[in-house]
């Protein structure tokens, strides 16, 4: 409804016309319009939000053109960089659970916000590892880190962010280093089925967006990782 409103009353706000009917380049006249012959602008879905009455839609249709924009809705429209999704936190959370893995694509760079944060990547790592934060942040040199090169593989895989920022995350002086260890996870997942089995299973886990629900696997602790304190 703001969005009709914001699109409808723009030239007005613009201080172009007095009322929105005398703008030439709108569909405003064609939403207030009778004629059949205007049938291809598709309008149902926003008169069943205004009413269930179509006699009273027309009514009901210019009373809300009436109201001014909500000056949130004004503020986000008239950014420089306008947001890929509108809505509440919730509402976005729900888009990434469930429409990511179809739909992020590097064409599309407005696609990247389905993508999940690195920190929540993290913290499925760090659950299905049984490890703390601190043990993905840092590396000995010359001991082989599976959760960490995992992190850093999955973050590149699913985050959206470039290999000079994933650097940063995990502490690398250049994005080089990040670099290597994504190339080398690459190489370990197609040789060593174990390793892809736990990888798919975290990856699952990424995509579903259950970062809050409790899970185990099995081999994990038994196997490859120490026990948190």
């Amino acid at each position: 409804m703001e969005l009709v409103k914001y699109i409808h009353r723009n030239p007005l706000q613009a201080g172009i016309v007095g009322k929105p009917e005398k703008y030439p380049w709108s569909s405003h006249k064609k939403y207030i319009s009778k004629s059949q012959q205007r049938s291809w602008l598709y309008k149902d879905f926003i008169c069943s939000m205004l009413t269930n009455n179509k006699k009273e839609y027309i009514r009901a249709y210019k009373e809300l053109l009436n109201e001014p924009v909500r000056n949130d809705f004004q503020e986000i429209l008239s950014r420089n960089n306008l947001p890929a999704v509108l809505g509440t936190k919730e509402f976005i959370e729900r888009l990434k659970e469930k429409y990511y893995e179809k739909n992020c694509d590097n064409q599309v760079p407005q696609s990247v916000v389905l993508a999940p944060a690195i920190v929540q990547i993290k913290q499925v790592v760090e659950r299905a590892y049984h490890v703390t934060s601190e043990s993905l942040e840092f590396s000995r040199r010359g001991l082989f880190n599976e959760p960490r090169n995992v992190d850093i593989y999955l973050s590149r895989k699913y985050s959206g962010k470039k290999l000079l920022e994933i650097g940063k995350e995990f502490n690398f002086n250049s994005y080089s280093s990040a670099s290597s260890i994504v190339e080398k996870m690459k190489k370990l997942i197609l040789k060593d089925k174990k390793v892809k089995k736990r990888v798919l299973k975290i990856e699952q886990e990424i995509i579903n967006g259950q970062t809050k629900t409790p899970f185990a696997f099995s081999d994990f602790a038994q196997h490859v990782c120490p026990v948190r304190p």
